[in-house]
């Protein structure tokens, strides 16, 4: 908090939004989780990560699940309008003040875009 710098490591499939910027991580559902490696040195461990994004003057960041890139029309609206799901949870700022932000905009996605993730979905959003 005091540098304003971050790191994040990923160890399995997911999308990370840092300050707008989208990064896809796969790993083919098969997550590397430190538990796997108790009687490893951790050093090590961490040292051979390649999923790391290291950051600072971070304003907006997202960390979710794969489930986000499984958004999916489930059912027939009245208009043509598009959305971009991953955009609109992680980067665009409506209801920003809210702390229900995340459910109202999946809510919307279902109700007004007819869209819903067909994996299981997980979003961490900080934003300062």
């Amino acid at each position: 908090m005091k540098t304003d710098e971050g790191i994040i490591l990923n160890i399995g499939d997911g999308l990370i939004c840092i300050n707008g910027k989208i990064t896809e991580f796969e790993r083919d559902n098969k997550p590397d989780y430190l538990a796997y490696h108790l009687k490893d040195n951790l050093d090590d461990w961490y040292n051979n990560q390649t999923q790391k994004i290291f950051f600072n003057q971070m304003k907006d960041v997202s960390i979710a699940t794969d489930g986000i890139s499984s958004f999916t029309t489930v059912k027939k609206t009245s208009h043509n309008e598009k959305m971009d799901p991953i955009n609109y949870l992680l980067i665009d700022t409506e209801n920003m003040d809210s702390e229900e932000m995340l459910s109202l905009k999946l809510k919307r996605l279902e109700h007004h875009y007819g869209m819903k993730p067909t994996d299981d979905l997980a979003i961490i959003r900080i934003t300062k």
